[in-house]
């Protein structure tokens, strides 16, 4: 790092960090022999159409999104609903 890279650097150096950790999981599982199509993602972090990006570039797999965001929080209340 110098003096000229800012807050924008940081934040690109992050996400490829997390993309970069999503690669090696992904190739763990082929290694496996479980060898995946696509990802399907939910959450927040599917605002950022540069992280969804850089994610699928990196991945080498399309990325596809839930029709809700919050499929994960969606799923938990499903869950405690039907276990209380």
């Amino acid at each position: 790092l110098t003096l000229k890279h800012t807050k924008a650097h940081i934040f690109r150096a992050v996400i490829e960090g997390v993309c970069f950790g999503t690669h090696l999981i992904l190739q763990t599982m082929r290694a496996n022999g479980y060898a995946p199509a696509e990802v399907v993602i939910a959450g927040g972090a599917t605002k950022s159409p540069l992280w969804l990006q850089i994610h699928a570039d990196v991945a080498g797999l399309p990325f596809r999104l839930t029709r809700c965001t919050d499929a994960c929080a969606l799923g938990s209340a499903v869950l405690a609903a039907v276990a209380g």
